[in-house]
């Protein structure tokens, strides 16, 4: 299945659209893509939360050699190998567990339970952090989340969101869910 994209989108869109599928279905970026995205950076034309979404979706797809243009980026060689340098590059606004929070999931780790609700309350807050959100929710749509993690950020969901927003669920027939996270491959 091929990855298709608008030209006429940002680069940074097309840049997600291509490494935040998740690890078997993203595919590299190509050199002129690489290098309008280093472009944009310079002209300061991407946010937070999308170089954040972006970097976790490269970070976990791994790197190649015509991706390393990125590295320019950052004023610390080596921060796209390095999960604290990455951090420290994409999220030093965010508070310092939310920080140990991203470093620990880049690094390939899972949040116990409790670790999970204190991040699902600051997703969920106005604090500031938009580069750890878009870090923190790129990683955890290209992987599957344990049980632990789903119940604490479920817990601090029904915490924060209004009641109105939070009907029950009618009795019936169970509820599928049969779109994420999606691995970049078609399996009907």
């Amino acid at each position: 299945m091929a990855i298709v994209l608008d030209i006429r989108e940002d680069a940074i869109r097309r840049g997600i659209r291509t490494v935040g599928v998740g690890k078997r279905g993203s595919k590299p970026l190509s050199g002129p893509l690489a290098q309008e995205i280093v472009e944009d950076f310079k002209a300061d034309k991407v946010t937070p939360a999308s170089a954040g979404a972006f970097f976790a979706g490269l970070f976990y797809k791994g790197m190649t050699p015509q991706e390393e243009v990125l590295e320019q980026i950052f004023p610390v060689p080596g921060a796209l190998k390095d999960p604290r340098l990455l951090v420290k590059a994409l999220a030093s606004d965010a508070p310092d567990f939310v920080q140990d929070i991203c470093i620990h999931l880049l690094s390939g780790q899972t949040l116990d339970k409790s670790n999970a609700y204190r991040l699902g309350q600051f997703l969920l807050s106005d604090a500031p952090g938009d580069g750890a959100r878009g870090l923190i929710v790129s990683l955890l749509r290209v992987r599957y989340e344990t049980d632990d993690e789903y119940e604490g950020l479920l817990a601090a969901m029904n915490e924060t969101i209004v009641p109105a927003f939070r009907t029950p669920v009618p009795s019936g027939e169970p509820i599928i869910q049969m779109a994420e996270p999606f691995d970049g491959n078609d399996h009907s």
